[in-house]
């Protein structure tokens, strides 16, 4: 069973009579790919510099392992890694000296960081010289260099090309399957987060609503002269096919009318679908 190690209840902030957040709820377990999306200006960065102590909420609280961000803010906060906005370096330093530099204690073996992301061959070189992937690779060490329980990520592949971003996501389902840490994930990027997540929570208006792309599974049963079958609850017409989230009372309401199906497809609604019905919208 999945431990919980982050808590977000009921977060609230304004900013100068304008409410930001709400209402926000936010659980990670261990070994869980937790994402966070919404709108630009929903209020998702202010949600997670609260879970890092940086801002405070007006309301609600923040648990991490079980202390109280506010009460306890150095029990809470030290079982947390993160990169949120851009990273930052010294340039002149090489990748070596600023992991160095992040560590909290000389008992972190620094060299388990640069063998699990793959950093040998350009960490003891100046960070100057880097590539925007290179810095990436060494901002996600430098969050984990502490060993930390919970991963904050903050729009983490931006600027990076497909194959840095595969890299990125490998280095993270690696981390969440071995050694068990939570990720929670904030992105522009659906259909990235679409691939690994577990979970998915939508920030909207200031409320966050969980996502579950498996109850909005539905099927579409083409049969014969489906003009002629009337819509129930169960199902609506949709073209040429009858939609429905209710696959075995469909199926018996029309068995019972002797009503010869021909295919059944089983249909996954994409993330950015989800995403944008939820708002309302529509994606065009």
């Amino acid at each position: 069973m999945n431990n919980l190690i982050l808590s977000c209840q009921n977060l609230e902030k304004t900013y100068q009579k304008h409410p930001i957040l709400t209402n926000v709820n936010i659980e990670v377990n261990s070994g869980e790919i937790v994402g966070f999306i919404g709108e630009n200006g929903a209020g998702k960065s202010t949600t997670l510099k609260i879970i890092l102590g940086l801002i405070k909420p007006d309301k609600g609280k923040v648990y991490i392992c079980g202390h109280d961000l506010n009460k306890n803010f150095v029990a809470a906060i030290k079982n947390v890694g993160a990169i949120i906005e851009t990273p930052s370096f010294y340039a002149n330093l090489t990748g070596r000296q600023n992991l160095y530099l992040a560590q909290n204690s000389k008992r972190v073996k620094t060299d388990k960081i640069i063998n699990l992301l793959n950093l040998k061959n350009f960490i003891d070189q100046k960070v100057q010289k880097y590539s925007l992937g290179m810095k990436q690779k060494l901002a996600l060490a430098m969050a984990l260099i502490n060993e930390p329980k919970l991963l904050i990520l903050d729009e983490p592949t931006n600027g990076l090309d497909p194959k840095g971003i595969k890299d990125l996501k490998n280095i993270i389902l690696k981390l969440v399957k071995n050694y068990h840490i939570g990720v929670l994930i904030s992105s522009h990027n659906l259909k990235e987060l679409e691939d690994f997540c577990d979970e998915i929570y939508l920030l909207n208006k200031g409320i966050t609503t969980p996502i579950s792309l498996k109850k909005n599974l539905y099927y579409l049963i083409k049969c014969n002269n489906p003009n002629q079958v009337k819509e129930t609850k169960y199902f609506k017409k949709e073209k040429s096919f009858l939609k429905t989230y209710e696959l075995d009372r469909t199926l018996k309401y029309l068995t019972q009318h002797k009503i010869k199906i021909t295919s059944i497809k089983q249909v996954k609604p994409s993330l950015e679908d989800t995403f944008f019905n939820s708002l309302g919208g529509h994606n065009e």
